[in-house]
């Protein structure tokens, strides 16, 4: 079996190399991600509860996020991932990149954002479950339980919320 292999960047999200997947697991090596936030026509954001297995933040709420393979790019990414761990195809808009260092971890995130109103196919390996959620109850929820949210959780709304409101 062919290990996967995953895009090793620097802090600033400079590309070095290609790594197995193992490599990012055992040590401390910077590499990217997608992050979706998907709104539906209410509103509402999807947040996903993550799987108890996995590595990172298992079993809290995130952003439907994925990180990149071989050598695709952040936008090759989320198409891929939209459709594998979702199970729908949609238009997005790239708002932004979150780096290792405003969150103090090893992941650049470039953050989208999309609307749908589609049925949901989950990939049940990936998360527990999904939800929908206001933007204000999701605020709210964060001031009462900071603990079930993940740092990249906190750092993209923050950022998003900022950005939407200027």
């Amino acid at each position: 079996m062919v290990e996967e292999l995953v895009i090793q960047i620097d802090e600033n999200d400079n590309q070095i190399g290609l790594r197995t997947r193992r490599d990012f697991h055992k040590y401390d090596i910077y590499h990217r991600s997608a992050v979706l936030l998907l709104f539906n026509k209410k509103g509402e954001l999807l947040l996903q509860k993550r799987g108890g297995k996995k590595k990172w933040f298992p079993n809290m709420y995130d952003f439907s996020v994925a990180g990149t393979v071989g050598n695709e790019t952040y936008e090759q990414c989320m198409k891929r991932e939209t459709k594998e761990e979702l199970g729908i195809e949609v238009a997005f808009e790239m708002l932004f990149k979150m780096l290792p260092w405003e969150k103090d971890d090893k992941v650049s995130h470039a953050v989208f954002v999309a609307t749908t109103d589609q049925d949901l196919v989950l990939d049940e390996e990936e998360m527990d479950s999904v939800r929908w959620i206001s933007l204000e109850k999701l605020e709210e929820e964060i001031g009462q339980n900071p603990e079930q949210f993940t740092p990249q959780l906190f750092v993209g709304l923050g950022k998003y919320l900022k950005l939407k409101r200027h």
